[in-house]
């Protein structure tokens, strides 16, 4: 009998590789549009990299997918670290949609009681988004687009493909769902 090939390759881990990262919503569905969903990726990406412990670089939230350009640390890969991030975000984002909030999931992980999930803001809302057919329940496709950084061009060149994407997406160029907006959540990167 002749293995057929998996439709999905095998993911290469590098050691002290950075990635370029590229996830889209389930059949591009634009989830993004709702700005309490921007705000809950940004903290949930916030707290995703305290618990997985990875550098980030670069990031740009658009209404369908995101990017990321980021270094793991060695103790989480990327898929630990998308996987975390896609499920919690999808659990959070649905409480939002049918209106309740769940536990942090820091006391879930052991991460402690002073990070929250979702910014204060949105908690005790009862209802922000409802479900319906013009806003269904939060999917991501399944797995994910990554390539790894070969040299300081390669580098230089995805972030520049980064920060510049709206312009490729037709968004307005003070959208605010980039690392442009959040240099607190950037480290520095050594080329």
């Amino acid at each position: 009998m002749i293995a057929i090939p998996s439709c999905h390759p095998k993911r290469f881990y590098i050691e002290n590789a950075v990635c370029f990262i590229t996830t889209k919503t389930h059949n591009g569905f634009p989830y993004f549009k709702k700005e309490e969903l921007c705000k809950l990726f940004i903290e949930e990406l916030r707290v995703c990299k305290r618990i997985k412990i990875f550098e980030l670089y670069d990031f740009y939230l658009l209404l369908d997918h995101f990017h990321l350009l980021l270094k793991p640390n060695g103790i989480y890969n990327i898929s630990k670290i998308i996987q975390s991030l896609k499920k919690e975000f999808t659990r959070d984002a649905n409480s939002l949609i049918v209106g309740e909030i769940t536990e942090s999931r820091q006391h879930e992980e052991g991460g402690g009681d002073n990070i929250e999930v979702a910014p204060p803001r949105l908690q005790g809302n009862k209802l922000i988004i409802k479900c319906n057919k013009t806003h269904p329940r939060f999917y991501w496709q399944k797995s994910f687009y990554d390539h790894i950084i070969r040299d300081e061009e390669d580098l230089l060149n995805h972030m520049k493909y980064t920060k510049y994407n709206y312009q490729k997406h037709n968004l307005p160029n003070n959208w605010q769902y980039t690392s442009l907006n959040y240099p607190e959540l950037l480290d520095d990167i050594n080329t």
